[in-house]
């Protein structure tokens, strides 16, 4: 689940934006990774093409997914990280799709249809 203050940020658009949770999943997986690639290059998926695209520009229109394009941009400068974001399109992201949420055996059924092979889930990450 986002924090409060978070969601309050997506709402401030008319409604939530998949735009800014996708760029925030990118920040959040920075923030308790981003360590473990330093210096390295990195190519993250994505399957919504406004938050791939701002992040890989650097860039948003919108003030409130520019914020944390920025974030992002601070933990790649100081990790030495160059990373692109790829566009896929939903229909080939299932199971990354229902992990985030939070639809467990929706995710263990397209890891098998789509990957062949069982999810594998190795404890969960504490959110900080």
């Amino acid at each position: 689940a986002y924090p409060p203050r978070i969601r309050r940020e997506a709402l401030v658009v008319e409604r939530e934006s998949t735009a800014f949770f996708e760029a925030f999943a990118v920040l959040r997986w920075l923030q308790i990774f981003g360590h473990l690639f330093q210096g390295r290059r990195v190519v993250l998926f994505c399957d919504n093409k406004s938050a791939a695209c701002g992040i890989n520009r650097a860039f948003s229109k919108l003030p409130w997914l520019q914020r944390i394009i920025k974030l992002i941009r601070v933990i790649l400068a100081a990790r030495h990280i160059t990373l692109r974001a790829c566009y896929i399109h939903t229909s080939r992201n299932a199971c990354a799709d229902s992990l985030s949420h939070g639809r467990l055996e929706a995710a263990r059924e397209a890891c098998l249809r789509d990957l062949g092979q069982p999810l594998k889930l190795q404890g969960s990450v504490p959110m900080r």
